[in-house]
């Protein structure tokens, strides 16, 4: 059975986007649901930005000091990129420049799937006037920033130092959010839709079908992913015993 319009139309989306987008890479954001583009951090309940910035800087300061022996004296940006790998609340948002790597996420077990789609050099030039995309070390410490209280006046993207095989073989990047409490696509009134920067691209039932398909055929899956042995049991789980479970 052939893949159904509905692929071969999200596929000209993506590149007629691209094409809109051009020289730069664009950056795909898989998500199960559809949700707004908030990082982990403001999807929390809080008071007031202050009471979440402190609970912030605890966090930071907790995992630091008490994981010291196991970091291998990392930078602030690197500490921060291995608490949003191990799950505590950042203030990051992953992305990546493999469009199959979002399918993955967004259809692995999603129940309203969508893709988000960004220009990370644009969005830069929106926020803060420079179509760049910063690298470690920064010029204004992390550290520095949330120590001292400091104002993070919008979202940015930057390219982080690969510091896990994870990180690596997703081609991961991450926006760190501002502290105007909006989700991205709202940031700025709006200005990376309204401007073509940022999309999103929703995915039906059907749909969804066909991306799987299309993943398999790729051979993209959990291991590809992710590169360890728990991503291989979780692989081989599916690959032999996927048809016998009771």
């Amino acid at each position: 059975m052939a893949f159904s319009d509905k692929l071969i139309a999200l596929l000209n989306e993506v590149k007629v986007f691209q094409e809109a987008n051009m020289p730069h890479q664009l950056w795909y954001r898989g998500q199960g649901v559809d949700k707004p583009l908030h990082s982990s951090l403001f999807r929390t309940n809080y008071s007031s930005i202050e009471k979440l910035k402190n609970t912030e800087r605890n966090a930071y300061f907790l995992f630091r000091n008490l994981g010291y022996s196991l970091l291998n004296k990392q930078s602030d940006i690197e500490l921060l990129t291995h608490m949003q790998h191990y799950g505590v609340k950042t203030r990051l948002l992953d992305w990546t420049t493999s469009l199959l790597f979002a399918v993955f996420f967004a259809v692995e077990s999603g129940e309203s799937p969508v893709i988000w789609m960004l220009s990370p050099e644009k969005m830069n030039k929106i926020m803060f006037n420079e179509e760049i995309l910063p690298t470690p070390p920064f010029a204004e410490s992390y550290e520095d920033a949330i120590g001292t209280g400091q104002l993070f006046p919008h979202t940015v993207a930057f390219t982080p130092i690969k510091n896990s095989p994870r990180l690596l073989a997703q081609q991961g990047f991450f926006t760190m959010q501002g502290d105007s409490g909006n989700p991205l696509e709202l940031e700025k009134n709006g200005q990376l839709i309204h401007a073509g920067i940022s999309r999103k691209l929703e995915i039906d039932s059907d749909l969804a079908t066909d991306l799987k398909w299309y993943l398999n055929l790729n051979s993209i899956n959990t291991f590809v992913i992710y590169p360890d042995l728990d991503g291989l049991s979780k692989h081989l789980n599916k690959l032999c015993f996927r048809d016998r479970a009771l």
